[in-house]
């Protein structure tokens, strides 16, 4: 459980950035490295997608032991989904 609250902590950053950046230039990055964010990624591998220059799609996946693979999902709205166990 306190590994998925790390992963919605690094969503929650990555929102607040992607927010900031909207501001300066208009639209959203899939880019960690655009972002002026440093995140330690032990045990989720995270990535950012960008179905249109006004929405993104941040993925927290799993990246070992038991629930390898399970994913936290966060929007641009701070929706959540994803297949983790304690989502």
């Amino acid at each position: 459980k306190a590994k998925g609250g790390e992963a919605r902590a690094y969503l929650g950053h990555i929102q607040t950035a992607e927010k900031i950046y909207y501001a300066e230039k208009e639209t959203y990055t899939t880019n960690l490295s655009e972002l002026d964010l440093s995140l330690t990624q032990k045990y989720w591998s995270i990535s950012i997608t960008t179905p249109t220059s006004i929405t993104f799609i941040a993925t927290a996946t799993r990246s070992g032991g038991t629930y390898s693979g399970q994913t936290i999902i966060m929007d641009e709205r701070s929706n959540m989904s994803g297949n983790w166990e304690y989502l």
